[in-house]
């Protein structure tokens, strides 16, 4: 083997020399080209774990900062408003059309609605409210309105709602669908404001808000002279709403107790 056999670097061992005579092997950058696909892949699903980690939290965030709010009930009333219309829509074929048979309805509406009104609130149960909770005017304003606007949107749903059942008979029978379309919509608006009314007793008098799951307290065999009944409190410590067993225990009605200390929440 001669001198220049000796220079020239074996192409299947070394690569090249760099001036400090530290000599590379070729396998050590095959080794590096083939890892680095590797290190990619997983740089990437890193990436796309944390991403949907991140997601998670905030969505969980979100979820936690809603769940039971008035906003929240008022947001699902509206979808359901707008989907009961988009399948009016799809029914009558157009907007127009969809549009023109509500405004002939309308005036039942304005008439059978306050008449069910009426009479769901006189059924309606009432929550006495003790301590200071009667003499503050913001939170009653608060309460009105969103039952009001809670209301609103139920009736204006049962009303869409029987216009979607009644079209098709409309089709056949006017006469027939009219009349149906006036027993669904008080069947419907029964329901759905017995309901408002319900749920208005499961919320805070201050905040509006979903009061926390019922806890039992005192015992059945201390019906006259201790407390037995079942505590809902509100999340915020605003108060605890007080459910009797029986009328002949430690409280006769149900009543609202404004801010008293709550062990309830969790």
């Amino acid at each position: 083997m001669g001198q220049n056999d000796r220079a020239r670097p074996q192409l299947g061992i070394f690569q090249a020399t760099n001036p400090g005579n530290l000599k590379i092997p070729l396998t050590w950058h095959s080794h590096n080209r083939a890892c680095r696909p590797q290190a990619d892949a997983s740089s990437k699903e890193l990436s796309a774990g944390l991403l949907r980690d991140a997601l998670w939290l905030r969505c969980e965030s979100w979820k936690q900062a809603l769940r039971g709010t008035p906003l929240l009930c008022l947001l699902t009333l509206s979808g359901l408003c707008l989907l009961a219309g988009a399948l009016g829509i799809a029914l009558h074929g157009t907007l127009s059309t969809f549009c023109a048979a509500m405004n002939q309805q309308c005036s039942k509406l304005l008439i059978a609605g306050p008449l069910v009104l009426l009479v769901t609130s006189t059924l309606a149960p009432t929550i006495p409210i003790g301590g200071e909770g009667h003499q503050k005017v913001l939170p009653w304003i608060r309460r009105q309105m969103f039952l009001t606007s809670k209301i609103i949107l139920l009736l204006l749903l049962a009303f869409v709602l029987s216009e979607d059942l009644c079209h098709p008979v409309s089709l056949l029978l006017p006469l027939t669908a009219e009349y149906l379309q006036i027993l669904f919509f008080v069947i419907l608006a029964l329901l759905a404001l017995r309901w408002a009314f319900l749920d208005q007793g499961q919320r805070c008098t201050h905040c509006v808000a979903l009061l926390a799951p019922p806890a039992r307290v005192g015992r059945p065999s201390h019906i006259l002279l201790e407390w037995n009944g079942t505590e809902l409190a509100c999340r915020k410590g605003h108060g605890l709403l007080s459910i009797p067993e029986l009328e002949t225990s430690w409280r006769s009605s149900s009543e609202w107790i404004h801010g008293a200390a709550s062990r309830l929440v969790g």
